[in-house]
């Protein structure tokens, strides 16, 4: 990720240089290759230079138009080149010397905002149209690439991160008391907020312009409207279409300017994409280093039945079907929820939910550090794309009257009744499901289970609207009350997925010095995905039954036929957790008097949390539906934020 950010002043002042170099400075440590600011009368731009591709060693930026006058700065990957390219009359010739960013004002020159779908990948970019005195911000379809603004009456501030922002000290460093509220639940309903007052973000699949007297918004994209039905005559289409998509996203995300790694699990999604990349760079005799997370040294408990505590052995069979894969297990050491995390929170100004995996990620980041790796492969969204389970199978069926077909189904899911149940739910309008609820004296439903996992505090909810913010989403978070599965995960992936980790991946290159790549974001993949019938995720009982043929042939048979069991990362997290108690209670204990979290920290509970995991070893006191793998190092993750933020304003 490189660092971009711009000043505007609407009332047509000039845009000083000693603002922008403070900017500079702050956002440095996105780009430490090289920074530029420049001015233009009542405008000003910052660029910190990271090399994410080898073209990328080309950029120049800002850009600038000869003809205009107008400038361009661009943070990210275009993964289209060469159509995007062909679209505006560039040549092969002409591209192996251009960068992302100078194929993308060559494309906004062209097209304008009108041509954004044109480009896939992942992207945000600030744009000064001079002759109409107006700067457009933009964001990628699903909100990969940060971008931050504070907007006044007479000033556009905009940054990659809030610290761009900031580095002007004229607008209050202020934690948002509602969106640590809404982390707190475990609940992410603000796409297009930050964690600091008067901060907001672009929106995915966004732009928004400010003119001297106006500002407008507009989505360019939906998902929903591009996922248009897929229909083959045979099932093998599916599979060859499947295939072909899937190579073409890890191809685009192997474009770097040195080695290349992979997180590697014992999980379809990972070891796939691995697969296809170890095949990749062997072509040109380069290595793949892998990256599996492990429970700590002396670890023994046994996984139940289907499950996998130790991915080390599926590591090792990839390695052996793949020579140049070059593997290291992360995660002997026991890294406990405070490696890393004052750096990851400087560098991301967010809290992630997971805080002992967050941990583990900075031990691979580490060790990938060290091995020189400048791109790092994951696989979070395969669950959401090829692996996907066919959860809305049945319901798809019930909505065609496909009576035969869904018997034949529901016969092989467990508890049949119960299916049967949530389809005659699902088939009934929300409001009518709720009303039969209250009238049996069923009080169960979304808030409740969202307190029950929060170490939010019940009333610090209820301020912030967040029940009535989850009913206008239109899903409810993980409940599936009343909800068809496809059309939540459609809902997920246009507003919320990118979002979420967005800061968390611009951290990466700022301290690990690599990118961190998902290819089941890849926007034709995830479009193919959602046009595609149910009936090719689940077949006669057989969840994810597309990814299955994908993998028959690319990884060893054991991983294929999930032998090895489904992983569970920080299965160990009691353990890892231990040594750190003493300092999380002192931490909750001193966050929660902070203005930032006075009332919101549920600090009984969370106390409560941590008393029985000294007690008898991690018997969470709260009932299955609070997972103290989550809430206590997520309590431990907001509260050195809030810490952190409460030192720096000092």
């Amino acid at each position: 990720m490189s660092g971009i950010g711009a000043i505007f002043h609407r009332d047509a002042r000039p845009v000083e240089r000693e603002p922008l170099e403070r900017m500079s400075r702050s956002l440095a440590m996105y780009g430490t290759e090289k920074q530029r600011v420049m001015t233009d009368g009542e405008i000003g731009f910052v660029y910190t230079h990271f090399s994410n591709t080898s073209e990328a060693r080309l950029d120049t930026q800002p850009l600038l138009s000869e003809k205009t006058g107008s400038a361009f700065v661009f943070d990210g990957r275009i993964d289209n080149r060469a159509d995007l390219a062909a679209a505006v009359s560039i040549g092969p010739g002409q591209l192996v010397r251009m960068s992302d960013a100078a194929l993308a004002f060559a494309a906004w020159q062209r097209f304008g905002e009108d041509g954004l779908n044109r480009w896939v990948g992942e992207f945000a970019a600030i744009i000064w149209n001079r002759p109409a005195r107006e700067v457009t911000m933009l964001r990628d379809q699903f909100g990969r690439r940060p971008l931050h603004y504070n907007l006044t009456d007479d000033r556009l501030v905009t940054a990659s991160l809030p610290k761009g922002i900031h580095a002007l000290g004229d607008i209050p460093r202020e934690l948002d008391r509602e969106r640590l509220t809404y982390v707190l639940a475990q609940v992410d309903a603000h796409p297009t907020r930050s964690f600091f007052r008067g901060i907001e973000c672009i929106a995915p699949a966004s732009v928004k312009t400010v003119s001297p007297k106006k500002e407008r918004s507009r989505r360019y994209y939906s998902l929903r409207d591009h996922a248009q039905p897929i229909r083959y005559s045979r099932d093998q289409e599916y599979a060859d279409h499947a295939q072909h998509l899937i190579e073409t996203a890890v191809g685009a995300c192997l474009r770097s300017p040195g080695p290349v790694g992979a997180l590697l699990s014992a999980g379809m999604d990972s070891t796939l994409s691995a697969s296809i990349a170890a095949h990749t760079l062997g072509a040109s005799d380069r290595p793949l280093f892998t990256y599996t997370w492990v429970p700590k040294d002396g670890f023994t408990k046994e996984p139940p039945p289907g499950s996998c505590f130790d991915e080390g052995p599926a590591a090792a069979a990839m390695a052996e079907m793949y020579p140049n894969i070059e593997a290291r297990l992360i995660g002997r050491e026991g890294p406990g929820v405070y490696h890393g995390l004052d750096a990851m929170l400087l560098a991301s100004e967010s809290v992630a939910r997971n805080g002992l995996n967050l941990a583990l990620l900075a031990a691979t980041g580490e060790r990938a550090r060290d091995d020189g790796v400048r791109v790092l492969l994951e696989g979070t969204n395969g669950n959401m794309t090829l692996s996907y389970s066919g959860g809305g199978l049945l319901h798809s069926l019930f909505k065609a009257g496909q009576w035969v077909r869904l018997f034949r189904e529901i016969g092989h899911y467990p508890n049949p009744a119960h299916h049967w149940k949530r389809l005659l739910i699902h088939a009934l309008p929300s409001s009518l499901v709720s009303a039969l609820r209250r009238a049996k004296g069923s009080t169960f439903g979304v808030e409740d289970f969202i307190s029950r996992r929060s170490v939010a505090t019940r009333s610090a909810m209820a301020r912030s609207a967040m029940f009535d913010a989850i009913d206008k989403a239109g899903f409810a978070f993980g409940t599936n009350l009343g909800k068809e599965e496809s059309e939540q995960e459609m809902t997920f992936m246009e507003r919320y997925a990118g979002p979420a980790s967005a800061n968390l991946l611009a951290a990466m290159p700022a301290l690990y010095g690599f990118e961190l790549r998902d290819p089941y974001f890849d926007r034709r993949l995830i479009e193919w995905r959602f046009g595609v019938p149910e009936t090719q995720f689940r077949r006669d009982g057989r969840r994810r039954y597309l990814m299955e043929r994908l993998l028959t042939g690319r990884v060893p048979d054991a991983i294929a036929q999930q032998s090895f069991g489904a992983g569970r990362q920080s299965a160990d997290w009691r353990e890892r957790m231990q040594p750190d108690l003493t300092r999380v209670r002192k931490d909750v204990e001193t966050a929660a008097d902070l203005s930032s979290l006075k009332g919101v920290l549920d600090t009984e509970k969370i106390i409560d949390l941590i008393d029985g995991l000294v007690a008898d070893g991690g018997e969470c006191a709260h009932g299955p539906e609070v997972d103290g793998s989550v809430s206590v190092p997520l309590a431990a993750s907001v509260a050195a934020f809030a810490l952190r933020e409460a030192g720096s304003n000092r």
